[in-house]
């Protein structure tokens, strides 16, 4: 039960950090870019924030409705590593250096979604669909 508590408040630190980062990053990003792929990288890291938040309170109030959201999240966190990536890097490592990122990122954000996943399905009992509490 300690290891179940130890693993949400983790997930709960990853998507509150991740949610600010979005949420203070995000507008920045967009009104100081200089190409088109810098203008969406901004909606991109906001989207990441909101949904990180939103994720947040789903932790602390689960339902089948977080699921969609966690799966935002995911896709907007690996979108924006994706393109920060193509941004930022010099052409000759651009694909490369792209591809790891978005595996890691992926990686990261299957750790996360899977373990508050696991954490939130009790052992014995409804589903973690169902609008139940945590257990």
């Amino acid at each position: 039960m300690l290891a179940r508590r130890v693993g949400l408040v983790l997930c709960g630190i990853v998507l509150a950090a991740s949610g600010a980062a979005g949420v203070l990053n995000g507008p920045d990003q967009w009104r100081t870019a200089t190409t088109p792929a810098g203008r969406w990288l901004g909606p991109i890291e906001l989207l990441y924030g909101v949904t990180g938040f939103a994720a947040l309170w789903g932790l602390l109030h689960p339902g089948r409705w977080m699921w969609p959201v966690f799966g935002a999240w995911a896709v907007a966190v690996i979108a924006a590593a994706a393109l920060g990536t193509l941004i930022s890097v010099e052409p000759s490592e651009r694909w490369i250096t792209t591809t790891y990122t978005v595996v890691v990122a992926t990686v990261f954000v299957g750790a996360v979604v899977g373990y508050a996943r696991r954490a939130l399905t009790p052992r014995n009992g409804p589903s973690p669909e169902s609008e139940e509490g945590v257990p």
